[in-house]
């Protein structure tokens, strides 16, 4: 017989809505087994700042109630023993989840737990109702609420809630697709831990297979590593089956920055050559973006392979597989508000589809000039970035909320990366590069590196000369 699940339920109250700007200054864990509370817990939080008058009017919690209450770094260590093992919930539950996996976030830790939202399962469970604030659904099932928005009497009316959903025919089907597994623990591998998968970091990184004699056989990286490990093994495909069976260990390294992400997995799968990486062992970017001016007058932007390449063509890009390219075309024609037609050479004089959403301004019908027309494609192309013979530095995001990511290029050569406080920043240019870390050039990290710098325009760039 299958050991009963264990749920905490979780209720908390804070200085506002957003958990990457406000703080939690009341929160209460109730620890639910078997349809009763086995165990009970509740403090007031020092938010380790003011608490707005509006707030202070909702849940009734004054500046001078929690001066002296324990900061959160001060009873961290207390909810993750409390939580061990078991399913957080909570009414509207990703609004609970985000502010404690901030508040540990803030503390270097990688909070993580299945989740199970009361509020879904009652719109899931409860069709018909106007509303399912918990407050409406006490009255509904005439649950007492006396202190509603105080952490301790939500908590306690959130398991009464829970208590009777749980008696509710369809109620297991429903928890088990609503608990964010992200899979079955099924289709999980075989001979990795469940706890070793809900424990990896919801963060960006590279992260390694490892075999029974702990030869890395997969590597990958991810601004989100849990979860796209976890995607692996949503779709049985044969690479899913192989890690499935052959993973015996999984370890990671947390990078913050999403660009050093992309370079190191470049970089650790020609090094280590793992056998599931067999696509990209090897560099091959046989497909190209390039421009040029159609009879028309057009700017045209075309895909087309290495051995179609002319000295009149405006290269652009290359790309590892058609798809992908055809993916940033599409993105680059919708971002400059360019015209599908135009693209794929069509001259019937039609309106494309993009005009028909108001992207296209009607170049495709001859309504935009081509000098107009052409002025954007222009923008495009002098905004790319031009590494030939520079020095400078990338800052981008760190592992913590005060240090940076440097990623530095040498002579139009990716050189390395390091980390640095933010404080750091006002170093000299040597200064800052004596921080880094040297790695292995290879011809896919200009590439990465040019559309990174793209896609997340303002981006702090340094130069030598600066």
């Amino acid at each position: 017989m299958a050991e009963p699940k264990t749920f905490a339920v979780i209720d908390i109250e804070t200085t506002g809505g957003r958990a990457k700007s406000e703080k939690i200054t009341e929160i209460a864990i109730l620890i639910f087994r078997n349809g009763k509370i086995i165990r009970e817990y509740q403090s007031l939080i020092n938010p380790e700042r003011s608490i707005p008058p509006f707030i202070t009017r909702i849940t009734g919690i004054r500046n001078d109630m929690v001066a002296e209450a324990p900061k959160f770094f001060e009873i961290a260590k207390d909810i993750i023993q409390l939580t061990k093992g078991c399913i957080f919930v909570a009414h509207n539950v990703r609004f609970d989840y985000a502010f404690i996996q901030e508040e540990f976030k803030q503390l270097g830790y990688s909070f993580a737990m299945k989740k199970l939202c009361t509020l879904a399962l009652s719109r899931k469970l409860i069709p018909g109702l106007k509303s399912y604030s918990l407050k409406n659904l006490c009255r509904h099932f005439e649950i007492p609420l006396v202190h509603h928005h105080r952490a301790l009497d939500d908590a306690k009316a959130t398991a009464a809630l829970f208590a009777i959903l749980s008696k509710i025919k369809g109620i297991d089907d429903w928890t088990s697709h609503l608990i964010k597994e992200g899979i079955q623990s099924s289709r999980l591998p075989i001979h990795i831990p469940k706890e070793t998968i809900q424990s990896l970091p919801e963060a960006p990184g590279v992260y390694y297979f490892e075999d029974q004699d702990h030869q890395v056989i997969y590597v990958g990286k991810s601004i989100h590593i849990k979860k796209r490990v976890l995607q692996h093994f949503v779709k049985m495909t044969r690479k899913a089956e192989q890690l499935q069976s052959r993973a015996y260990h999984i370890h990671f390294e947390r990078t913050g920055s999403e660009l050093i992400a992309m370079l190191l997995e470049s970089t650790e799968i020609k090094r280590l050559q793992p056998e599931l990486n067999k696509s990209q062992k090897t560099v091959s970017l046989p497909h190209k973006l390039i421009c040029y001016k159609n009879a028309r007058g057009y700017l045209t932007l075309k895909i087309i392979t290495s051995k179609n390449e002319s000295a009149e063509h405006e290269y652009i890009k290359s790309f590892r597989s058609k798809n992908a390219a055809q993916q940033y075309l599409a993105w680059l024609t919708r971002e400059f508000e360019l015209c599908a037609s135009i693209n794929k050479e069509s001259t019937n004089g039609k309106s494309c589809f993009l005009y028909s959403l108001e992207i296209c301004r009607g170049a495709c019908m001859g309504l935009e000039h081509p000098k107009d027309y052409n002025a954007r494609v222009w923008t495009f192309i002098d905004s790319r970035p031009h590494f030939d013979q520079q020095d400078f530095l990338i800052v981008d995001s760190g592992r913590s909320a005060d240090e940076k990511a440097i990623i530095a290029m040498k002579d139009g050569v990716y050189y390395g990366y390091g980390y640095i406080s933010e404080s750091e920043l006002l170093m000299s240019y040597e200064d800052i590069l004596d921080q880094i870390s040297p790695q292995e050039h290879n011809d896919e990290v200009h590439s990465i590196i040019w559309y990174y710098l793209h896609k997340k325009k303002g981006l702090q760039v340094i130069s030598q000369s600066e």
